[in-house]
């Protein structure tokens, strides 16, 4: 070939044949090895929270892409950074902890952001108090070791609460424990733990970091710099395949539980799975915000944010840190490439067969994102609002850059002319500073905006909007700010007009004496009146949205509650719908009290609704009980009186006895009559000691009688436990067990018992002997409590042992004079027999006795 036709070719099609080449040197993939597998590390057991990742899978995303992928459930002890920093795993899933890990000098590298906010928050229980950061001064709080809730730790440092002023649990990832008590605050996921309370009915407090200006991402996609560097391609395609698998995943979350369900056996429920579905879609945004979406803006606050926490140096570097496919790519190779092909002109054909296919690909490609975007056009078109998007300078200065196709319903004119003059949202007058003020705060924060207010059209119509938006922070300085805007004037007209009616029910109810209020089918509270909050102890603000039943009755009516409502909440109906009735209920301290309950029901679209009154009946039922108690009281005296009765009776056969004895034994009349005055002196000392007792088997009323023989102060007992007070041993001073008692089973069993020999104990520790009878207060098949009346038997047993001691007496001394007779025979026999032998007559004529019997 000579010079000059090879200069015409270079001169002519040199250059453009080695652009080809370079062009096919840059543009050339090689194959994927479908035979090289990788490994996903997620962050947690297998839940909703990976949805993208298992629809990649399963629908062959990943297998298109020439990958061979296998995902790693995570759970305790598993930390997704150390898997795939030591190479175990080539990807992972993680939130915060990705970025201080590449602070603190770790290889990582964040691919793509999945949730947008991060769902990391504390839950505390409502009836604890417990409801910002500073009310955490003092109390336990469950978190995770170290800084693995950096955001919680930032909202923390931000409020000013130290560490060192807070009683900090290692977590025990079991929600149990603050139901149970063990913890007053208890770190969650939002998509997680706040369902199991829900569906308990535990009233729950939700403190989100957000609300305190703290604004981290949460679960992200990342790598190691060793897998961006040795496997470029592999990266692009897993990410590519990955956020395809999100897109589709949020799009059919229906399919994808029973997914989850059917292939990874998941330890939650299919509510369960959906709650979380739901909660996911409000941090992720899927329908505002790309799928893998971030801002390097966001990244620098949340360092930024560590540095504050001095978890890493101020002057922290972040590059580095998020991938960027174009700087991933080795260009060794293209330059080597582009050296041979200046040498070599014999691959034109190869080159010019792979930009063909190259052309190829990009017509599909263009093809594919024309029809996305009229899919994307056909939907904003649909939006019943306007999405936005504005640019904030950092003088203030706000500047819309996109409106969808409705602009003019909110502006006054069409999305070009507002872009074009700079025009602004018209909010009313009345609602610029704060609005101003609102937007403001959000740039300075990089925080969301949540805007409900009124603006003025410029034909005078009055509309109400809301304005939804997240604010990004840009490294010129400026604020990227992207939102919804939504007419919500019927909506806000509507509430309007029900706060005015509300206003005429809520001056009527606070009129009642009563409790008033209203719940939906499943319990939980729409309204509450003053009389309520004075009853219960809840203010209208706590109650609202409250199970009524779990916060205000006892635990023994849960069960037949829970029936109930399943009954109401299907056809309306109710066993106390309709009735007044007599139940016992429990205030926010735990007191329980008797009431009378009013109900009746309604129905609004098909969902019932039952409202009544609610009055305290204590003061009725104690009249009641004190009446039923008067009435016990005086039977009591009649059987006292019959005592008294007897006694003199005793006394009297006491009296014959004295009077035998003193004829037949001289020397103990003065004892017998000391034992006589005594009886006397003890017969009518006798008091009747009366009390009453509650269905608890507390003191309820107490007689002076009583107070005297038991030596305490009325103010001592009222309220406290008999058993445990006077009846606790028995006469030998051994354990009395409660379930022995028969003065207890009166309350309990509701069976009258009368015990002629027992003891009570004194408030100096001693005991004395009595006869008591144990009387149950019914009230209808209710058992209220129980009368109890006794008398100290001490003196009735001294007359007793003394009656034994006089017969006992009595029997010495017959014995004692039948003996003397017996000698006086023997001696009159005696005589008479002398007298005989001097020749005299017999003084003494002896009887014949009779035998002894």
């Amino acid at each position: 070939m000579s010079g000059q036709p090879l200069g015409r070719w270079w001169g002519r099609g040199g250059i453009a044949a080695l652009a080809l080449c370079l062009l096919a040197v840059l543009l050339h993939q090689p194959a994927l090895a479908e035979s090289d597998p990788i490994r996903v590390q997620l962050r947690w057991l297998h839940q909703f929270q990976f949805a993208g990742y298992y629809a990649a899978l399963e629908l062959g995303y990943y297998r298109e892409a020439g990958l061979e992928v296998t995902l790693v459930e995570g759970g305790p002890g598993r930390n997704p950074i150390e898997e795939v920093v030591s190479g175990r795993a080539q990807y992972g899933a993680a939130a915060s902890e990705v970025l201080l890990a590449h602070l603190r000098g770790q290889p990582v590298k964040i691919l793509a952001v999945i949730f947008q906010q991060s769902p990391s928050v504390f839950l505390t229980r409502k009836a604890s108090g417990i409801n910002s950061p500073q009310d955490m001064l003092g109390q336990r709080v469950m978190m995770l070791p170290g800084f693995d809730d950096a955001e919680l730790l930032a909202m923390f440092m931000k409020e000013g609460v130290k560490l060192d002023k807070i009683h900090r649990l290692p977590t025990s990832y079991n929600i149990e424990d603050l139901i149970l008590g063990k913890t007053d605050a208890f770190n969650a996921y939002l998509t997680n733990e706040p369902y199991y309370l829900e569906s308990r009915g535990v009233p729950t407090t939700i403190i989100r970091p957000s609300t305190y200006g703290i604004h981290f991402y949460g679960d992200s996609v990342f790598t190691s710099e060793r897998e961006v560097k040795d496997h470029p391609e592999r990266v692009e395609a897993f990410l590519q395949a990955t956020l395809r698998g999100w897109q589709y995943a949020m799009d059919h979350p229906e399919e994808i539980i029973e997914l989850i369900l059917a292939r990874y056996h998941p330890l939650k429920t299919r509510e369960h799975l959906r709650y979380e579905a739901a909660t996911m879609r409000e941090l992720m945004q899927p329908q505002m915000i790309q799928i893998g979406h971030m801002n390097p803006g966001r990244w620098r606050h949340m360092a930024e944010t560590f540095a504050e926490l001095s978890l890493v140096d101020k002057d922290f570097d972040l590059k580095g840190l998020i991938y960027d496919p174009r700087a991933a790519r080795d260009i060794t190779p293209i330059l080597w490439g582009a050296g041979i092909a200046a040498g070599g002109f014999l691959v034109v054909g190869a080159v010019a067969l792979a930009l063909a296919g190259f052309n190829r690909r990009l017509r599909r490609e263009v093809q594919e994102r024309t029809r996305a975007e009229q899919r994307l056009a056909a939907m904003v078109a649909n939006v019943p609002g306007v999405i936005f998007q504005m640019h904030i300078d950092p003088s203030g200065r706000r500047q819309y850059t996109y409106l969808s196709p409705r602009a003019a319903e909110f502006f006054g004119m069409g999305p070009e002319d507002v872009v074009r003059e700079g025009a602004l949202l018209p909010w009313h007058p009345e609602e610029r500073e704060r609005v101003d003020a609102e937007i403001a705060a959000a740039r300075d924060t990089g925080g969301s905006l949540n805007l409900v207010g009124r603006i003025l059209l410029p034909d005078g119509e009055l509309k109400w909007v809301r304005l939804t938006a997240s604010s990004s922070p840009q490294e010129n300085g400026t604020s990227l700010v992207t939102g919804f805007i939504l007419d919500i004037t019927k909506r806000k007209l509507a509430e309007m007009e029900y706060l005015a009616s509300e206003r005429k029910i809520k001056a009527m109810s606070q009129a009642v004496d009563d409790a008033l209020i209203m719940v939906d089918s499943l319990g939980k509270v729409l309204f509450w009146n003053p009389a309520a909050e004075r009853l219960f102890g809840y203010t209208a603000a706590e109650a609202m949205g409250m199970d009524f039943h779990s916060m205000a009755a006892p635990d023994e009516y849960r069960d037949k509650i829970r029936q109930g409502l399943a009954e109401f909440n299907r056809h309306g109906r109710g066993p106390v719908l309709g009735t007044t009735t007599e139940v016992r209920a429990q205030d926010r301290h735990g007191r329980v009290f008797p009431v009378e309950v009013t109900l009746s029901a309604f129905q609004v679209d098909e969902e019932w609704y039952a409202v009544g009154t609610v009055r305290d009946i204590s003061a009725r039922k104690q009249a009641e009980a004190l009446m039923v108690a008067k009435e016990v009281a005086e039977e009591a005296a009649a059987r006292a009186e019959l005592a008294r009765q007897e006694a003199e009776a005793a006394r009297a056969q006491i009296e014959v006895y004295k009077g035998r004895l003193e004829l037949l034994v001289e020397e103990r009349t003065e004892e017998l009559r000391a034992s006589e005055e005594r009886s006397r002196l003890l017969l009518h000392s006798v008091g009747e000691g009366i009390f009453g007792v509650d269905a608890g088997g507390n003191f309820t009323f107490i007689n002076p009688a009583a107070l005297a023989m038991l030596g305490y102060q009325e103010a001592e007992l009222m309220g406290r436990p008999v058993h445990d007070i006077i009846h606790h041993s028995r006469p030998d001073g051994s354990a009395y067990p409660l379930e022995s008692c028969p003065m207890h089973s009166a309350f309990v069993q509701g069976v009258a018992h009368h015990v002629e020999d027992d003891v009570l104990w004194r408030k100096d520790g001693s005991s004395f002997p009595v006869e008591y009878t144990s009387t149950p207060i019914n009230q209808g098949d209710r058992i209220m409590g129980a009368v109890i009346t006794f008398r100290d038997i001490s003196g009735r047993r001294r007359a007793e042992e003394e009656l034994r001691q006089y017969v006992s007496d009595l029997e010495r001394f017959n014995q004692l004079t039948l003996g003397r007779e017996e000698r006086m025979i023997e001696l009159k026999q005696e005589i008479n027999g002398l007298l005989e032998k001097m020749g005299r007559a017999r003084k003494y004529r002896i009887a014949e006795q009779a035998a002894p019997q």
